[in-house]
């Protein structure tokens, strides 16, 4: 919807390389695709397909994660992960980046790489390694904890 922050898989450089940078949706046009405006681009709006966006979710209300700390995002996620993996859940945490964390878990095929700046803004990326990771029980847990 409008104003969703996104990333967009995006050509840069000359060498076929490519990068996902961050924007917004600006509009919303035939099912399946959006107008977005792209951050570090100052041309102006791009068309493309839902399936070259990654939506960033952020808390409606910001005030929704104050109070967090990096121990209680590794709770978080140590509980919303519990039952995903037969070999069980290794983590690598870090707050050694400025007043956030950067909180590392991986799972049997499943990668989740977790930014936070310390305040109100919590990224969260999820890479599954097949077509049919068990991401459902993960989302649901997480969201409601």
């Amino acid at each position: 919807k409008f104003g969703d922050r996104i990333l967009v898989e995006r050509l840069v450089g000359e060498e076929d390389e490519y990068a996902w940078l961050q924007g917004s949706v600006t509009g919303v046009l035939e099912e399946g695709w959006y107008k977005v405006r792209i951050f570090e681009d100052s041309y102006g709006e791009s068309v493309v397909s839902h399936d070259e966006l990654i939506h960033q979710f952020e808390a409606p209300d910001p005030q929704q994660l104050s109070g967090l700390t990096t121990e209680k995002l590794k709770v978080v996620f140590t509980e919303a992960l519990d039952d995903l993996s037969d070999a069980g859940l290794d983590m690598f945490v870090t707050d050694r980046v400025g007043e956030g964390a950067v909180i590392v878990c991986f799972l049997d095929d499943i990668l989740i790489v977790a930014t936070w700046d310390g305040r109100i803004h919590l990224d969260v990326n999820v890479f599954g390694f097949f077509n049919n990771a068990p991401l459902g029980p993960f989302l649901d847990r997480f969201v409601n904890s």
